[in-house]
């Protein structure tokens, strides 16, 4: 039963328009954030009741990229995406309500890594891999 629904779900993934090359699902498993070379989308798997709410099987495009998105990551409540964009750091927020919040940091970052369960982002510059401060 589990596996026909995964299945299903996979299946209407593929309709959303373009081939996705990154898929990564939620800390909580309630969605999966998708992405190819500039857009980065989510599809709900189960009903959320948080707002703007959704049903099992909405998807949305949360962030159109200039460059390419690599290196995703979702933030430990898994209502923020944390990814690369052309080495930028970036965050989205899945709340598209009026407007999307997002934020990005322009430094040259080669590679990032996320602890999720301990809110800890790594990132690897040219000197070495350093943590960033602040909550994630």
């Amino acid at each position: 039963m589990l596996m026909d629904s995964a299945v299903e779900n996979i299946s209407a993934l593929g309709q959303v328009g373009f081939p996705p090359q990154k898929l990564l699902i939620s800390p909580d498993g309630s969605k999966i954030a998708y992405a190819d070379e500039n857009k980065l989308g989510v599809f709900w798997l189960k009903e959320t009741t948080k707002q703007p709410a959704r049903k099992s099987g909405d998807r949305e495009t949360i962030y159109q990229a200039a460059g390419r998105v690599s290196e995703i990551f979702w933030q430990h409540y898994g209502e923020h995406l944390v990814f690369l964009e052309d080495n930028r750091l970036n965050a989205v927020e899945l709340d598209t309500r009026s407007k999307t919040n997002h934020a990005s940091w322009f430094e040259n970052i080669s590679a990032v890594d996320y602890i999720p369960g301990e809110s800890k982002l790594f990132i690897l510059e040219k000197d070495g891999v350093r943590p960033v401060e602040g909550k994630f």
